[in-house]
């Protein structure tokens, strides 16, 4: 449906398969359907069940009967225990699990009646609300239902979109948040099939063991198992692909029959330092068409190949996951965020850090979302996280006074794009393509690379507008920035080099 997708059961579950707090889960629910945009699933009464209700603006009541419902949990089990599949904080469906006294296969039969009479309750005739259900009672309904809604594309037989004319290699960028990362772009590209590393446990350790032996045919600097896995499965394809991350993926692939569109996330300098120019010329030679994220990217990659050849598309942010929450109370202390941990300028964060606490001590709050945070030393008033929820992170953004990015190179920059589209003012370093993605409105102050004493200035200059009409100005512009690169835009741009694409075949 091209919708931001909100599982109930990632807000309700803890670690262990323990329930967070009801109150936690409620302000979760809330938070979380306080964005512009969504699709929530989940079979939950009491308060969030009415909150559920009170935000949506239409209720689909899948009422499937137990004959068809059952067959689906048992083939969804088996198959999240067999493959070892985390779900939420962590959680894991294992074969304990499912033959122990409160295994989902009991419970869902066990409740399904039951469920069935409250959700008639609520969303039967006699429903308590004026709320649009659209209530189907047969699978094969399903998807005719919602085509005849405009909620999906049309089939093929309708004369829409053919789906999966290109195949797309995806990884997960692990430290991402759910709705980050540049794999997101798939989700608005219904043509394009996701090709991943295989998850069952033989196909793992095959692709273990042949990378084991032809990793050291590969420069790349970073090139797990599981990028050679996706590497591999393009390789043997003959329709269009498009490689997602290049800068890993794209090596034996280059020998592969079908045309392929290959984007790169990393600085000139870094591509640089992969391999030597001569093995650039080769590789690129074997690439169809480029996208490059920033415009400095353009001239490296006119080294090797001819200039239309090569594409600038913007790497892009879920705008309806990543929303604004009006101006942060001026009685709070102010908050600066800084955010990520690849190309950090660390030397310029603790000198304006050091600073700032000097001036300031204990009525400003500085916060670091990083990883691997104990792999340095911070400064001592510094509240440093890792590895905290989407929904967390998107909390700091919005409460954020500015968000600070002091960075040595950069092409795109999530936190950035995250930051502007929650409505948050940055300080950040002009180094490669950021200002291609601030412009030069008053979202986003720019400094010097390396020039602590300018970033230091230009905080302080967010920090003296805080409860201004200045201040509101510059978070109304960050979001209106933002909005340039949301995902749907840019899937329309990526679209048209998959028509280049479909050209060549």
């Amino acid at each position: 449906m091209g919708l931001p997708h909100l599982d109930l059961d990632a807000l309700f579950w803890g670690a262990g398969w323990t329930p967070v707090d009801a109150v936690i889960f409620q302000n979760r629910a809330r938070e979380a359907l306080s964005a512009e945009t969504w699709i929530a699933d989940g079979n939950y009464s009491g308060p969030v069940g009415e909150m559920l209700l009170s935000h949506a603006e239409l209720a689909i009541w899948l009422d499937l009967p137990l004959r068809t419902c059952l067959p689906r949990l048992l083939k969804r089990s088996f198959r999240r225990a067999a493959r070892g599949e985390e779900l939420f904080a962590g959680n894991q469906e294992t074969f304990g699990h499912l033959f122990a006294r409160d295994s989902i296969l009991l419970w869902g039969p066990a409740h399904h009646r039951q469920h069935r009479r409250r959700w008639r309750h609520h969303l039967g005739p006699n429903k308590p609300h004026e709320l649009p259900v659209l209530h189907l009672t047969r699978s094969t309904a399903v998807a005719p239902a919602l085509r005849d809604m405009s909620l999906l594309p049309p089939s093929c037989e309708d004369g829409g979109t053919v789906p999966h004319t290109v195949i797309a290699s995806a990884v997960r960028v692990p430290w991402h948040s759910h709705h980050g990362g540049y794999d997101r772009l798939l989700d608005y590209l219904p043509e394009a099939k996701r090709i991943t590393a295989p998850r069952g446990i033989t196909g793992q350790k095959i692709a273990t063991a042949a990378h084991h032996w032809l990793r050291r045919r590969c420069p790349l600097p970073f090139y797990p198992a599981e990028h050679f896995a996706t590497d591999a499965r393009v390789l043997v394809g003959r329709e269009p692909a498009h490689i997602l991350y290049g800068d890993e993926q794209f090596w034996f692939s280059r020998h592969r029959p079908g045309p392929t569109a290959v984007t790169y996330h990393q600085p000139p300098a870094h591509l640089a330092r992969f391999m030597p120019a001569t093995n650039w010329r080769r590789l690129a030679a074997h690439a169809s068409q480029i996208i490059a994220l920033a415009p400095d990217q353009l001239a490296f990659f006119a080294n090797h190949l001819s200039e239309e050849r090569v594409h600038l598309i913007p790497h892009g942010i879920d705008t309806a996951v990543f929303t604004p929450a009006g101006v942060p109370e001026t009685g709070c202390r102010p908050m600066l965020l800084t955010v990520g941990w690849w190309l950090r300028d660390w030397d310029v964060l603790d000198m304006v850090h050091d600073r700032l606490h000097r001036r300031y001590g204990n009525d400003i709050e500085l916060v670091v979302v990083t990883r691997q945070a104990d792999r340095r030393t911070w400064h001592p008033a510094v509240r440093v996280l890792e590895g905290i929820s989407e929904l967390t992170l998107t909390q700091l953004y919005r409460q954020a006074t500015a968000v600070f990015l002091p960075l040595t190179d950069a092409t795109a920059n999530n936190a950035l794009l995250e930051a502007l589209a929650c409505g948050t003012p940055v300080v950040a370093t002009d180094t490669g393509g950021i200002s291609y993605y601030t412009g030069h409105g008053s979202a986003a102050l720019l400094t010097p690379p390396g020039d602590a004493a300018a970033a230091d200035e230009a905080v302080e200059t967010l920090l003296g507008e805080l409860g201004t009409a200045a201040h509101a100005a510059r978070r109304a512009a960050a979001r209106e920035r933002a909005e340039l690169f949301a995902w749907p835009r840019i899937a329309d741009q990526v679209r048209s080099v998959y028509r280049l694409l479909e050209d060549e075949r």
